[in-house]
């Protein structure tokens, strides 16, 4: 069952980013609905990893919120 979610920018990273309105079956399809356009996701090769933390980056943990819809510090979402 969808239902509309309110998307806000959080911080400065886009200061002029609206809020949007959209409808989705969870938080995670409604955050991914908005930065789609933002990033680009697909499975890093070697080359790539290699790459990433020559340049000094290192590796995010993602959360498990994703997976379940859920928010961070918030129950489920009904």
């Amino acid at each position: 069952m969808k239902r509309p979610y309110i998307c806000t920018p959080v911080g400065d990273a886009m200061p002029n980013a609206k809020p949007r309105l959209v409808n989705a079956g969870t938080p995670a399809a409604a955050r991914l609905h908005v930065t789609k356009p933002l990033y680009e996701v697909k499975p890093a090769t070697a080359a790539d990893v290699s790459k990433f933390y020559e340049q000094g980056g290192k590796i995010e943990e993602a959360a498990a919120d994703g997976v379940t819809g859920t928010l961070p510090g918030v129950g489920a979402q009904s």
